[in-house]
């Protein structure tokens, strides 16, 4: 039982939640809404989709595995007390745990492209397969690659919907969207792009909050990292320029928030929302990391940057009362 649990510890349960919450609140909170407008909905049954998300959330805890699998030396410097590999668990039963939740994570993938007629797309899951495993053994050591890498990935987790779910829509409903937005010069083009284009931004604002994210890590982890002769950014450019650089990640993160809001969503609510619930803690994550005395500062903006991504996904449960009429 002791092993089991170290086990799943060893898979980041906490950010497997947080990815299982972006799935679902772009199907029910985002979707959903917008497609009861034309007296549609998603053609996948929620068991179905149920077999999609855990697909997704078997392979990234696969990565999860495999990453601290080659993590331990770092991570035996940088976090002593929570080391699980090696420590607690063998070497061996990490990499046969990580071949485990990855097979299964595929094959789920699998049978809900061969049930949905969407097998082709399933190549999404074996990009992300081969990148967790680079990521892990290779790109990881070097400056930005690691991190562009997972940021793209985790936006890939939103995306994900917008092709399993939007697809079949176009091929099969076009007709019904036009038929009801006949007269109004309004089309079934028109209305699917806008409902990827929601879509799309979520994926966009969770790769940029993953990349400043995964950026402040850096900054935490430098110590293990010199031991691994890894050449991440801050031992590329040296701590306070990679401040500088995330400080400018975040302004132009936040600058992006009000031009959205601006150009395309144009409401009070949102404004107010954007600026207590995103902007505030952004700004936050600035000042700790420039006040060096306080302590495990790195540790706060890291954690503060997956604060603003739960955030910024809770805005999906606002949609359907702002915009859907």
């Amino acid at each position: 039982m002791k092993n089991a649990w170290l086990f799943i510890k060893l898979t980041r349960p906490l950010n497997l939640a947080i990815m299982a919450f972006t799935m679902l609140a772009i199907r029910y909170w985002l979707l959903a809404p917008f497609l009861s407008l034309p007296q549609l909905s998603p053609l996948t049954r929620d068991g179905m989709f149920l077999v999609l998300m855990l697909s997704v959330i078997f392979i990234a805890a696969g990565g999860n595995v495999i990453n601290d699998y080659f993590d331990v030396k770092g991570d035996t410097i940088n976090k002593p007390n929570k080391v699980i590999v090696i420590h607690e668990l063998d070497r061996r039963t990490a990499i046969y745990g990580h071949q485990t939740l990855t097979l299964v994570g595929l094959a789920l993938a699998l049978f809900y492209g061969w049930q949905t007629d969407m097998l082709t797309f399933c190549a999404i899951h074996v990009f992300a397969i081969i990148s967790l495993w680079y990521y892990s053994n290779y790109f990881k050591k070097l400056p930005l690659v690691g991190n562009l890498l997972i940021a793209a990935l985790v936006a890939l987790v939103p995306l994900i919907i917008g092709v399993f779910e939007l697809l079949p829509l176009i091929r099969e409903k076009a007709e019904v969207v036009n038929n009801y937005y006949q007269g109004t010069g309004y089309n079934a083009t028109q209305y699917f792009k806008g409902l990827f284009f929601w879509v799309l931004g979520f994926a966009v604002f969770a790769f940029a909050a993953t990349l400043i994210r995964e950026i402040i890590k850096d900054l935490e982890d430098t110590k293990g990292d010199v031991s691994l002769d890894r050449k991440t950014l801050p031992l590329v450019i040296g701590e306070e320029p990679t401040k500088v650089v995330v400080s400018v990640l975040i302004v132009l993160f936040v600058g992006a928030f009000y031009l959205v809001e601006e150009w395309f969503l144009n409401d009070s609510f949102t404004f107010n929302y954007f600026s207590v619930f995103l902007t505030l803690p952004c700004l936050v994550t600035v000042i700790i990391l420039w006040v060096n005395n306080i302590e495990k500062r790195f540790w706060w903006s890291s954690n503060l940057m997956k604060v603003v991504l739960l955030f910024g996904l809770v805005y999906t449960y606002f949609i359907e009362k702002l915009f859907v009429a």
